[in-house]
């Protein structure tokens, strides 16, 4: 079967696929409130009361340092001697997941070679802090310098942390105020304590953090307090709600992971883009990077998302294991910072671990996770969100035109890899739009210097796009 053939059969597939779920799960269209996530609630230990009137939040500002108890570690030493490990198949790579082999490797390493006292320096070089929102503690990292040109919002995903941005960090702390939190159930703060909190809810909780740190919408018709947001992975899904319920406090938004938007209305515009690439694609490596992704959206889905089916239907199943054995929870954690970020590794006996990363800064992730003991909590946000979207927000509406949008196409992240004409679909302002040369789903952990070159060449977009609203 030829080329052409495949994509227009791709594309008939999506579509049909696209508009029976449209059409089953929500009628003509996404519901028109879908995304409104400003109603409080509490998500603490107490019981709401009958009447409905949610407990007191404590507001302050509290202080933070991250400790490894002696405990712990000796702990986690003893859980590690004692890890028992497949066989691995010869010739297999990482094709059949983690391999055991190499999984002696990394256990060895963080058994016998790694430093905790200077992981735990390392993560102590910031300062952090946590307050209490709807009924439980938010952790985040907040630098602020003397004279801040904007308030930045930096939110990570799964299966990274905060830790993701340890080396960005520096290169933007000189010129903007950044405050780094931790998602609900990871890394440093606390879970819900009730079910039902999907990313919408904690957009709602990042912007009540903003309001707190004097952010947001603090009076109606304020400009000059609005924040701006990046984040990735679930921090993408998180800033593009956050921008759909809470665009008054949002001045603009870099959101490197968008999903492909996929409708009866967007369809024709993709089945064109394929048919006729001159009228739908102004840059060449959109149309390499746009077949690319359509031709292996299937083959990929099916490789690469049963992490996600699992975490997003029996996520206690899998929190239990992931909670008892660390090296279980190094494969599986790590088994992604291979594959996510270049799905050539797959092809490496030890997966290309080390490429990008140390094994040191591989397991500080991992050691997040398992001294907070939130691997299980964390996979809980799959289950809160993946049916919310399947059931009434299928299909998100754009991005209001007040929320300025930056995209950049990383030409290894194994999520989003959009044209610009499938931006702008999903955004009524678009400002910056750019293909880099390299970079994957962990872009800011991968290359930090390259995502400031692009975090920075989007923060000069806003001012010009600023200086043209001005002069009309």
């Amino acid at each position: 079967m030829g080329f052409g053939k495949k994509v227009l059969i791709t594309l008939l597939l999506v579509g049909v696929a696209a508009y029976v779920t449209q059409r089953c799960l929500f009628g003509s269209g996404a519901k028109e409130n879908a995304f409104d996530f400003t109603a409080d609630y509490y998500w603490g230990r107490q019981t709401i009361p009958k009447d409905g009137k949610f407990p007191a939040d404590d507001t302050k500002i509290r202080p933070f340092k991250v400790e490894f108890k002696p405990n712990m570690i000796d702990d986690l030493k003893q859980r590690l001697a004692n890890t028992r490990y497949t066989e691995s198949l010869p010739d297999t790579a990482f094709h059949y997941g983690f391999p055991g082999e190499q999984l002696k490797k990394v256990v060895d390493h963080w058994l016998h070679k790694f430093d905790f006292n200077q992981s735990l320096k390392e993560l102590n070089k910031f300062p952090h802090f946590v307050t209490q929102i709807e009924g439980i503690d938010i952790h985040f990292i907040h630098i602020k310098p003397k004279q801040p040109k904007d308030a930045l919002i930096l939110v990570h995903g799964w299966p990274g942390s905060v830790y993701e941005y340890y080396k960005l960090i520096p290169l933007l702390a000189d010129d903007y105020e950044l405050i780094v939190p931790s998602i609900p159930g990871y890394g440093f703060s606390e879970q819900a304590h009730k079910k039902g909190l999907h990313a919408g809810h904690v957009s709602r909780l990042f912007v009540k953090l903003m309001r707190r740190l004097g952010h947001g919408l603090q009076k109606k018709g304020d400009e000059t307090t609005k924040f701006i947001y990046h984040g990735g992975d679930w921090g993408s899904v998180i800033g593009h709600w956050m921008t759909l319920s809470f665009p008054d406090d949002v001045k603009a938004a870099y959101l490197p992971m968008l999903a492909r938007k996929i409708t009866t209305r967007t369809l024709p515009k993709i089945l064109l883009a394929h048919i006729a690439p001159s009228l739908m694609y102004e840059d060449e490596r959109e149309i390499a990077f746009d077949r690319g992704c359509v031709n292996n959206w299937f083959v990929g889905l099916m490789e690469e998302s049963g992490y996600l089916h699992l975490q997003a239907t029996k996520p206690e199943t899998i929190g239990a294991l992931l909670a008892d054995s660390p090296s279980g929870l190094a494969a599986y954690i790590l088994e992604k910072f291979s594959y996510w970020v270049d799905t050539d590794y797959i092809n490496r006996p030890d997966g290309g671990l080390t490429q990008k990363f140390t094994l040191d800064e591989l397991l500080t992730n991992v050691l997040i996770y398992w001294m907070n003991n939130n691997a299980g909590y964390s996979t809980r946000m799959y289950k809160e969100t993946v049916p919310f979207i399947l059931s009434k927000a299928f299909t998100p509406p754009k991005i209001p035109k007040q929320v300025k949008l930056g995209y950049t196409l990383y030409p290894r992240e194994v999520y989003s890899q959009l044209p610009r004409y499938m931006v702008n679909e999903m955004a009524e302002n678009l400002v910056y739009y750019s293909i880099a040369d390299r970079g994957s789903h962990f872009a800011s952990f991968e290359e930090p210097e390259l995502v400031e070159k692009e975090l920075r060449a989007f923060f000069k977009a806003l001012d010009k796009s600023d200086n043209v609203h001005s002069k009309l």
